[in-house]
């Protein structure tokens, strides 16, 4: 399992020994995905002790229930996960940190499980919640009263786990295409365990009941277990901005993610696309048509424009009003989230940019991100991500 890329070649030996316990399927996983995961925990100056605990994790909990290699066999049901834009269950990634602290690196999967598209789980509903319980073991926060709340609220009911279609209008451009309906993320902690999120699809619930998304969302929020959740300020806040204001009015909802930790403790984001790709709809989203307003905010949007332009303009700034080119891309177009909680008033925004669709290329892209985290005096980071990049391209 030799691979050049990767720098603590001491820990790869280490590693070796369980990777050769792992059945054929998984070693393919491992080294498609493990050898990233390594070098960006070694790139964001985890200690070699925490890479060990992190990447062992990973080779034993996480990468046997990735389903079958895409690369293994072409014969047999695949299961098109709507994780990325090529079904890839996993997408890897660093938390940056605003207080000049290392960053934290996180992963989401959808767990598949090997009979998913057969007879016995056309719908893949078995993974995800056999991992959450062998976890259970592994990680002391976890909780799963609000992963069961969600779950009964969000994912279909039919008998027989088929969705009775009754009406479209709960299914957004994005989810159309996608059977999947449960995500889960880890978020990789430098002294101690991981930590687990959920994110619930309710494309097909809704559909089923001839609902929206976000009208099912809202509903489960609404009836967590904990006293302050019928009122849920900020999600009214949200709410009202799909209801009043025109680019709210054209929000698609696609998810909604839990922490897994219980109801008095665990932060609640809900997941928007826009089709309208201008910073104008950025402003406009992020402050809720105006309904937030404060320095914080204000400040965030002067850097993110800041990095709009130095990611998406070309031989001229790009005016406030100027849609970014057109693509038909069930992913295109801004993805948002809003941290909600019943005990906060406001919700916290923050938005995906879009260079997969609207940049040039990973090397590119890369290179201007860095240029910005080094004029805003993160400039050991910025060489760090730089060449762990460089090492997994």
């Amino acid at each position: 399992m030799d691979d050049p890329r990767l720098i603590n070649t001491a820990l790869w030996s280490l590693l070796e020994t369980h990777y050769r316990l792992q059945d054929p399927r998984v070693q393919l996983w491992w080294q498609a995905t493990g050898t990233i995961l390594v070098n960006l925990l070694h790139g964001a100056g985890y200690d070699e002790q925490a890479q060990l605990r992190h990447a062992l994790f990973y080779l034993y909990f996480i990468a046997p229930e990735l389903g079958t290699f895409h690369g293994l066999t072409r014969q047999g049901p695949q299961w098109r996960s709507f994780m990325t834009d090529d079904h890839t269950p996993i997408e890897l990634s660093w938390e940056w940190k605003t207080n000049g602290e290392k960053p934290e690196v996180r992963y989401s999967i959808e767990p598949i499980g090997l009979g998913s598209r057969t007879a016995a789980d056309p719908y893949n509903e078995y993974a995800a919640p056999r991992l959450l319980n062998r976890l259970q073991f592994l990680c002391p926060n976890l909780d799963l009263e609000l992963y069961n709340h969600f779950a009964r609220q969000l994912l279909p009911i039919s008998p027989d786990r088929q969705p009775r279609i009754t009406s479209s209008e709960g299914l957004s451009k994005s989810a159309k295409n996608s059977s999947s309906q449960t995500f889960l993320a880890f978020d990789l902690h430098r002294l101690d365990d991981v930590g687990v999120k959920a994110y619930f699809l309710p494309g097909a619930r809704a559909a089923e009941q001839g609902s929206s998304s976000l009208s099912m969302i809202a509903q489960a929020l609404k009836g967590m277990p904990c006293d302050e959740a019928e009122r849920f300020p900020s999600l009214e806040m949200l709410l009202e901005y799909t209801r009043s204001n025109p680019i709210g009015a054209q929000l698609e909802c696609d998810i909604v993610g839990i922490d897994c930790e219980t109801a008095q403790k665990a932060r609640v984001k809900v997941y928007v696309r826009s089709r309208s790709t201008s910073f104008d709809s950025i402003r406009s989203v992020m402050t809720l048509g105006g309904q937030i307003e404060d320095v914080e905010l204000a400040n965030g949007l002067s850097e993110l424009l800041e990095l709009w332009q130095l990611l998406f303009s070309r031989d001229q700034l790009l005016d406030g009003s100027m849609e970014l080119p057109t693509s038909n891309h069930r992913t295109a177009g801004l993805l948002y989230y809003f941290d909600i909680s019943p005990k906060t008033s406001r919700a916290v925004p923050k938005v995906y940019l879009p260079v997969r669709h609207y940049g040039t290329n990973d090397h590119d892209i890369a290179k201007r991100l860095t240029g910005f985290l080094e004029s805003h005096g993160q400039g050991d980071a910025a060489k760090s991500y730089l060449s762990t990049m460089m090492r997994t391209l």
